[in-house]
């Protein structure tokens, strides 16, 4: 307890509950989440409100290692319990993350949302992020990209169908050189699309240049999408 008071008033204070839900045993149709710390505030005998905070996992971040989420795949999050069984999350990213679908690690902003609404027996959460990506990997097809940096802007990920909005994407500085099989391949723009009558998945569609230079004719440029 902290600040308790019981007087002729009623009674005064907060009441706290740690730990209370792991990683392992924390639900949230889909997204594994702790309950670290759990709060009452009571005021004059009056129910003032609820505060909880603790670890949520999104699955973009899993490394696919089985079994509980691990923290450095999760996000530190506050809430607080609003009417009309609304959770609202402010979101405190404990640093860069893996995303392996992408070859790539995610930073995320810390003005990052996460909304948590509990529907017909159900939570339905959605997280909206702002951030940005480095990538270093094979992206399929052969295709090895090491690309610094691209932001990105109002990503929707949900826990239940349509899975995500793809948000605004951009590359700095509007053009960045790329490693591509010996040659030279410029980015002017990328985005994330959806894959046509699949939810859950999504592409990142590009605008590349392809530089070849050859001893006879210089330098030549191809440009095109994927």
């Amino acid at each position: 307890v902290q600040n308790f008071i019981f007087d002729d008033t009623g009674l005064t204070g907060k009441i706290f509950a740690t730990p209370l839900l792991s990683l392992c045993e924390g639900n949230l149709n889909g997204w594994a989440f702790s309950i670290d710390t759990f709060a009452i505030q009571v005021t004059n005998h009056r129910l003032e409100g609820f505060t909880f905070n603790g670890l949520l996992n999104l699955p973009i971040f899993s490394q696919g290692n089985g079994g509980c989420a691990q923290p450095n795949e999760c996000i530190r999050y506050e809430a607080a319990v609003l009417p009309g069984n609304l959770y609202r999350f402010s979101v405190k990213p404990l640093g860069e993350y893996q995303a392996n679908v992408w070859k790539a690690v995610v930073t995320i902003e810390p003005n990052s949302e996460i909304e948590v609404k509990y529907q017909n027996g159900e939570f339905n959460a959605a997280a909206t992020l702002s951030g940005s990506i480095s990538i270093d990997g094979d992206l399929g097809q052969n295709f090895m990209a090491s690309i610094p940096d691209i932001n990105f802007q109002n990503l929707v990920l949900r826990n239940k169908a349509p899975y995500f909005e793809p948000g605004l994407w951009s590359v700095p500085n509007a053009s960045v050189s790329v490693g591509f099989g010996g040659f030279g391949l410029t980015i002017d723009s990328i985005r994330m699309a959806r894959i046509p009558n699949v939810n859950d998945r999504a592409n990142l569609k590009l605008r590349v240049g392809l530089i070849i230079v050859d001893s006879d004719i210089g330098q030549l440029m191809v440009d095109g999408g994927f």
